[in-house]
């Protein structure tokens, strides 16, 4: 009978906590940040890619499932080799005050390529789930921008625009 009682005991111990852990962080009131990781592929035709960030956001959550905020990160392109600094305002709806939460999202911003001089706007709606702290995410990226020629060069500045679509995974860690 005692080891029953112990058992017990020690069982409501570990689990008292997960029990109070029923409100996602959307539905915390406050300062939250994460750090994610997102793989993006670019599928257009005349420009195909596929890029790898490590991002961070950092905004306001109201309670009520609604979080605003802002990202940067750094990327990296394996079809070109360039590094990409993106810089943008995020927007997240959490659906449920459940460990287990789905939202919907949406990213507006700039997307700077440090190394081959490109600027290019970007939106990118998206749907995902949280899952406590964690958060995977699918999205679809719209960029459109302007790349320059190499400078300082006679004759050979030049510029050229370019509209590109992808598709986008990131799983994050929400602190």
């Amino acid at each position: 009978m005692k080891k029953i009682v112990i058992l017990s005991f020690l069982i409501a111990a570990f689990c008292a906590p997960a029990l109070h852990a029923r409100q996602s962080l959307g539905f915390k009131k406050g300062y939250t940040s994460s750090v994610e990781l997102r793989a993006m592929a670019v599928a257009d035709s005349d420009r195909k890619g596929h890029f790898m960030f490590v991002e961070t956001v950092h905004g306001y959550a109201f309670g009520d499932g609604l979080f605003l905020g802002g990202g940067t990160g750094l990327g990296y392109s394996f079809t070109t080799s360039d590094f990409l600094l993106p810089l943008y305002a995020k927007g997240k709806y959490n659906f449920s005050d459940r460990p287990v939460s789905p939202f919907v999202g949406v990213e507006l911003g700039m997307g700077i390529g440090l190394s081959q001089k490109d600027l290019s706007f970007m939106v990118s709606p998206s749907f995902g789930l949280d899952i406590r702290r964690f958060s995977v995410e699918f999205s679809y990226m719209f960029h459109e921008g302007k790349n320059w020629g190499p400078a300082g060069k006679p004759g050979s500045n030049w510029a050229s625009y370019y509209k590109l679509n992808s598709l986008n995974i990131s799983v994050g860690y929400w602190f």
